[in-house]
């Protein structure tokens, strides 16, 4: 499945009983696949289970793939949460916090004015909902959907048999959305389901965020669920409302004011359940066990305030704030997505992103009985605001409201203003003196008056505080300046601009060392030159600090940079220069294979990087381009043979590698054979060969005058000469070493016969070239049949 379903997996791995279960469902879907008799929708939901439950371990794609925020400290709340309703990824059922069932014949219990339902309720009979009614109970929400492939299969009947039992309907869906794009596509699943089973548009639909791992996501809640809702209207069905667990609220993952107090269906399971809480939401669920006498299960019973879930329950039409509590402070809106009141039924009058950043006086607050906060605001002329949440704002010294960190250059146009020294209005300096000059203001004040003040600097020179209405934007990289220079880029980490709002464009560390063209730069008024930088092909690279680069001491190809690299001459077909005004000194196909050392390099203003060669005696080579070589070390790359070498030199040095560290003498291992498995075309003009015996041990490299070669396991042929007498009756005489027989030893046993050739083969054994002492060729037999003439 796509991103969804892997968050889903993710959300699972915290289950360690649902490692065994994994199996089992992939079990019953290929027996599944063989009996094709369920239907279509209860397929789907074991397919999908499957997928969910048989990754008990992320992969390092799953986890970069879903987004998640960094594990936070566990909060402990003193009321129970809802989880384990998920039909995808099922857990444990959570109930209420006191731990035990309750019953509806408590009379103890807070309004027990609606229940919801889901699958997990199965197929609750007519009689069972009119014994549910008879307590109070005049509502059920029915869940019909999840995801975008989970049809409720008890949905028509449980519609069915409530309805007949004179109960008031609505659904729910169980939402996994994290963009607005699924937002839409779970809606639309939503309401399909819904219209199919002939739910009038009438219907209140529910949108049940809840997920434990979804609120740890990184998604903004509010506005997928806003989107939801959205679609469901533009499918018909415009009684929309949204549930979650009160924890999302308090942990700021959702909205409420954003969705609609009224609309808002909040869980809270509180250890006693006696009386009526969060009245301030559309609905309250406040048990998730509760039971009905005669009736089997237990049951998710919620309290109606908004009147919408069930017949006849009262709609709250106010709540209490608390008594008015005289403030004076004043404020500054610090926080979007705020709603204000007009009173405390929660009837919005505006939103704090409209008046963001402005000051205004509390006069007076309530500590509401919901645990916040709330100032009755007013502005400078005395007019009433609203009642805002004291999160939205943050409390400042004075009229002035909070400082706020700026950076815009502004420039003086008024003359004959004041500027202040502080915000008792003591003067410090009048805009006459600064007329038409430039300055920063780092930071600001949005006063209570209505007008906003700049702390303004000239450099590290504190000005005052100015009126904005005094200055305008100043264009503060000042005028473009041709120049022309060629520059080199000398840091590796530094931005580079796509304008002097600071927009970054890339990074110099994509053209660390190369030389570009200043085609002109600006002095701006941070003190700073920005070089506006072009590339050879003459493409715009984007604005960059001086301080980041060097003018250039050469020409177009820029400033000498030391390497010491060493590189292969990879290309036949490139040119070497004898200078940068590109006369030909040789050509590569004169050098290819060869190894030399990059002493210098240029980084050309036509893109292109040049080495400055040298062979091992020091002699330069010329300037060739990067892409005529490739990189190695100094001892070239390795290149694979696999030829097979007899030592033939005595006293040569064996190395451990190429720093010189000796590992043998060839003389222990003279006239031996072994394979060459690699070799090294070295920076010093000598090839050192990577040598193994027939036991696959390394004996270090050689230099290529150390040893002669050959095609064959059995080395090269040596001139011998010796006579010797066949003393073992076992050995066989070979006409070749593919081992074909030619002979056997016990037919010249004691017999005298001359070796006048032999081989060091490669399995560690001698072999001659046996002759007769008439000149009659025998075979090669191997040096262990014979024994030495005295």
């Amino acid at each position: 499945m796509n991103k969804k379903i892997k968050y889903l997996l993710l959300a699972n791995l915290v289950l360690g009983s649902m490692l065994s279960l994994s199996t089992v469902f992939a079990e019953e879907e290929a027996n599944t696949a063989k009996v094709n008799t369920e239907s279509s929708t209860l397929e789907e939901t074991e397919q999908t289970r499957e997928k969910i439950q048989t990754t008990t371990e992320p992969s390092i794609e799953t986890e970069k793939e879903v987004d998640v925020e960094e594990p936070e400290e566990e909060v402990e709340y003193d009321f129970g949460l809802p989880t384990g309703r998920s039909d995808l990824a099922p857990r444990a059922m959570a109930f209420s916090a006191r731990g035990s069932v309750l019953s509806i014949t408590d009379e103890t219990l807070p309004t027990a004015d609606f229940i919801d339902i889901s699958s997990h309720n199965g197929e609750l009979s007519v009689a069972e909902f009119r014994k549910i009614k008879s307590y109070g109970v005049t509502g059920v929400i029915i869940k019909l959907t999840e995801f975008t492939n989970y049809q409720n299969p008890y949905a028509q009947t449980q519609i069915k048999n409530a309805k007949a039992a004179g109960l008031k309907i609505s659904a729910y869906h169980y939402s996994w959305f994290m963009s607005p794009n699924e937002a839409k596509q779970e809606a639309t699943y939503f309401a399909n389901f819904a219209a199919a089973l002939g739910l009038p548009k009438s219907t209140i639909m529910v949108n049940d965020i809840e997920d434990h791992q979804l609120k740890a996501s990184k998604a903004n809640h509010t506005e997928n669920s806003q989107h939801f809702e959205n679609i469901l209207k533009a499918h018909g069905y415009s009684n929309v409302s949204h549930y979650m667990g009160l924890h999302w609220i308090n942990e700021n993952k959702i909205k409420p004011g954003l969705l609609g107090y009224q609309k808002t269906w909040v869980a809270a399971y509180p250890y006693t359940p006696s009386q009526q809480e969060y009245t301030q939401y559309g609905a309250w669920q406040w048990a998730s066990n509760l039971t009905f006498p005669g009736v089997r299960g237990v049951f998710d019973i919620s309290s109606d305030y908004a009147g919408i879930y069930s017949e006849g329950a009262t709609p709250n039409i106010e709540t209490t704030p608390g008594p008015y509590i005289a403030d004076g402070r004043y404020v500054t809106v610090t926080n979007n997505n705020y709603d204000i009141y007009s009173n405390f039924n929660w009837s919005v009058s505006g939103q704090t992103d409209k008046i963001h950043q402005k000051t205004y006086q509390a006069r007076g607050r309530y500590e509401h009985s919901n645990g916040l906060t709330y100032y009755t605001m007013y502005d400078s002329e005395g007019t009433w605001q609203g009642y805002l949440d004291s999160r939205a704002v943050t409390p400042a010294s004075g009229p002035q409201g909070i400082y706020q960190n700026d950076g815009r250059y502004v420039e003086i146009t008024e003359v004959n203003q004041d500027i202040f020294n502080d915000f008792s209005w003591s003067k410090r300096d009048t805009t006459s003196k600064h007329l038409g000059k430039s300055y920063q203001a780092r930071g600001r004040y949005e006063h209570f008056n209505g007008e906003t003040y700049y702390s303004v600097y000239d450099n590290a020179t504190w000005i005052g505080y100015v009126n904005a209405t005094s200055t305008k934007k100043a264009i503060a990289q000042g005028k473009y300046i041709s120049d022309g220079s060629l520059v080199v880029v000398t840091d590796i980490n530094q931005p580079i601009y796509a304008n002097f709002d600071w927009s970054i464009r890339n990074s110099t560390g994509s053209f660390y060392q190369k030389t570009l063209e200043a085609r002109g730069r600006y002095e701006h008024l941070n003190g700073k030159t920005y070089y506006s930088i072009y590339n050879g092909q003459g493409t715009w690279l984007g604005y960059i600090d001086a301080a980041y680069t060097k003018k250039t001491t050469g020409a177009l190809q820029g400033s000498y940079i030391a390497d010491g690299s060493y590189v292969k001459m990879t290309s036949r077909d490139a040119s070497i220069y004898q200078g940068f005004d590109w006369k030909v000194k040789a050509k590569t196909k004169d050098h290819f294979g060869n190894v030399y050392q990059a002493r210098g390099r240029y980084e050309h203003f036509n893109g292109s990087t040049y080495y400055s060669l040298y062979n091992a005696k020091g002699k330069w080579i010329g300037y060739v381009a990067a892409e005529a070589t490739t990189l190695t070390s100094v001892s070239g790359p390795y290149i694979a043979d696999g030829r097979y070498v007899t030592v033939t030199q005595k006293n040569k040095k064996i190395y451990n590698g190429f720093s010189g560290s000796v590992r043998n003498n060839s003389s222990n291992v003279y006239m031996k054979t072994f394979q060459a498995r690699g070799r090294y075309e070295h920076f010093d003009g000598d090839t050192y060969y990577s040598v193994y015996d027939a036991t696959n041990r390394w004996q270090g490299y050689f230099k290529e005058d150390t040893i002669s070669f050959s095609t064959h396991r059995q080395g090269s042929y040596i001139a011998d000469g010796r006579e010797v007498k066949i003393s073992n009756p076992n050995y066989t005489m070979y006409s070749n070493f593919n081992w074909n027989r030619k002979n056997s030893s016990k037919d010249y046993l004691n017999q005298t016969v001359r070796a006048k050739g032999r081989y060091q083969h490669f399995n560690g054994a001698t072999y001659y070239s046996l002759y007769t002492l008439n000149n009659q060729w025998l075979g090669y037999i191997n040096a262990d049949a014979t024994r030495a003439i005295d």
